[in-house]
């Protein structure tokens, strides 16, 4: 469609015909496929990570096709396409960013196990309340084939609610109730974090790659799902402790100084920054530093949201520093905290400020949306990057496959900070 003015009505036409095109495809390759097991994962946050968990543990067993990511009605069908054949299982991940989403995604789905992780707050602009948000989610569980099995976090009471809805067996999940339970956390980083699991009576700990308790109900929910889905609890853990945190959801980075940087830099929202914060705190450093860029997910005015975030922040780190286009309505903030408490409205200066004052060892949380590609604080210090604009403009999820990062293609280096 070179030869097309990007405008032209043609380029949207023929968008929609291969949209189409494609929806066909997938659901005349969905028929024809069968798989032994099917699992369908939602919710408000760590969808993603459950996804990938429960994929580790089903690929113990056999051939398994994990979709996350890619979480859309038209993402999932898209991504069905390419699929590879021979799978015996499937997890997939599901989004709800509006009404009807789920459901239209599970009817393409259709879960022999549906896991639902939390509902909190998002896509307001869809959604009038919780509960209508609650109800969107609960589709998954609606489409359960009549012998499935809801995987539900008995924490959340809008989730927990969902087991009325379920046609067969309900799991629960839970730190504090559910069928599988988590007893105890412990360990801190630049070490590992054990989770301890009592699954129905059998207490057993896993060992974790993660970089703190925030994760503990998803190694919850995948055991709850493991064990729905048949897997030994000697299957479970084996592949759970070689589970890796998703790239900056919380993905950990080390350096040869043995400063730590721990990256939140996917989806920001603001309801998750007290879990951060705890992250941080944990964590075994001479001095932790919380940068927090923009925030997402949240009601009222920016101002008073990013200022009760500082003010969390705050209550735990040695320093907190803002950046961008938000920084400058913490300026109230300053004549209390100016001794913690730093405002960057330009990446450089952010970045050059924590070049000037590295501190071997030192642990450094990065907790921004993805459009302010603060990740690029991690791969400048692995390798001096060439690109330091505030707003470039560019599409991309993040700055691992743009050649604007290097001046070039991702190095071996920066593609070394990936692994």
């Amino acid at each position: 469609m070179g030869f097309i003015k990007r405008d032209h009505p043609m380029r949207a036409g023929l968008r929609r015909l291969r949209s189409r095109s494609r929806n066909a495809a997938a659901m005349l390759r969905r028929g024809m496929t069968r798989h032994a097991l099917v699992v369908g994962v939602t919710g408000t946050a760590g969808k993603s990570t459950v996804t990938r968990l429960v994929g580790q543990i089903l690929r113990q067993r056999g051939p398994t096709y994990v979709a996350s990511g890619v979480n859309t009605r038209d993402g999932v069908k898209r991504r069905y396409l390419k699929h590879p054949r021979g799978a015996r299982f499937w997890v997939q991940e599901i989004s709800g960013h509006q009404p009807g989403e789920v459901a239209a995604s599970a009817r393409f789905v259709v879960p022999d196990i549906a896991i639902v992780t939390c509902v909190q707050a998002e896509h307001f602009r869809a959604f009038e309340s919780l509960e209508a948000l609650a109800d969107g989610k609960a589709d998954l569980v609606r489409a359960l084939r009549p012998d499935g099995i809801a995987v539900l976090n008995a924490d959340d009471p809008r989730v927990a609610a969902m087991a009325a809805l379920a046609p067969g067996r309900v799991v629960t999940f839970g730190i504090g109730a559910g069928d599988v339970r988590v007893v105890n956390v412990e360990g801190c980083l630049p070490g590992s974090v054990t989770v301890t699991i009592d699954l129905r009576g059998d207490v057993f700990s896993i060992r974790t790659r993660f970089a703190g308790p925030r994760w503990a109900l998803h190694f919850a929910a995948a055991v709850a799902a493991g064990d729905a889905a048949g897997a030994s609890r000697t299957e479970i853990v084996a592949a759970l402790e070689t589970a890796e945190p998703d790239l900056y959801k919380d993905s950990i980075h080390r350096f040869e100084d043995g400063t730590l940087v721990v990256l939140d830099c996917f989806k920001a929202s603001f309801w998750t920054v007290t879990s951060s914060v705890e992250t941080l705190t944990a964590i075994n450093a001479p001095r932790r530093t919380f940068v927090m860029g923009t925030l997402s997910d949240f009601r009222g005015t920016p101002k008073v949201r990013y200022a009760e975030a500082a003010r969390t922040a705050l209550g735990s780190a040695d320093r907190v520093f803002v950046y961008g286009r938000n920084a400058y309505r913490l300026k109230g903030l300053l004549a209390q905290h100016g001794d913690h408490l730093e405002l960057f409205e330009t990446f450089s200066a952010l970045d050059q400020r924590l070049a000037d004052s590295r501190l071997p060892g030192e642990a450094i949380y990065v907790k921004a949306s993805g459009a302010d590609h603060l990740e690029r604080l991690m791969h400048h210090r692995r390798e001096p990057v060439a690109c330091f604009a505030d707003a470039c403009g560019v599409s991309l999820r993040s700055c691992n496959s743009c050649k604007r990062l290097y001046g070039r293609d991702l190095s071996e280096a920066a593609a070394d900070a990936l692994r």
